[in-house]
């Protein structure tokens, strides 16, 4: 079996693959070594995965480039290692909180938002625990994109 393997350095410029039915751009995120978020847009879907990023200055116009680049999203894989008051306890570590999550989405008009990178000492109870503090401040929030969320699991797949 062979392989064709070809790399490509991202930039400012969009990458466009699959004879152009696929665009992917990046955005850059807060982490203690370089991290993006990607974008991918194809066929009316779109697919967004931020890994590996704190959000630390919650102030509309920090957070308006993060939310243009989600803006719209079918599904957003979102850093939710922590809960909020870790995100800023370990706020070195790069890595977010399920509130922070649910506030981008909702600005964004996310539609489906996976809540993931989970931590590797945290149960079951308190992964439930994350997503329940999600569920309920996107309803304090009255998320006008009514944004489902869900808990990332291994094996998962979900359908655009």
């Amino acid at each position: 079996m062979r392989a064709d393997i070809s790399f490509h350095q991202m930039n400012d410029e969009p990458l466009v693959l699959c004879d152009g039915r696929v665009r992917v751009t990046t955005i850059e995120l807060d982490h203690p070594s370089r991290a993006w978020a990607y974008r991918f847009e194809a066929d009316d879907r779109v697919f967004v995965y931020a890994s590996d990023s704190a959000y630390h200055h919650l102030d509309a116009k920090s957070m308006r480039p993060f939310i243009e680049f989600y803006r719209d999203a079918d599904l957003l894989i979102f850093d939710a290692q922590f809960t909020l008051v870790e995100s800023f306890e370990k706020r070195t570590w790069g890595h977010s909180s399920a509130i922070v999550g649910v506030e981008l989405a909702c600005q964004a008009g996310v539609k489906n938002l996976a809540l993931f990178h989970h931590d590797p000492g945290a149960d079951e109870a308190m992964l439930e625990n994350l997503l329940r503090i999600g569920e309920e401040y996107r309803t304090a929030l009255v998320c006008p994109s009514n944004c489902r969320l869900t808990l990332a699991r291994e094996g998962m797949t979900i359908q655009l």
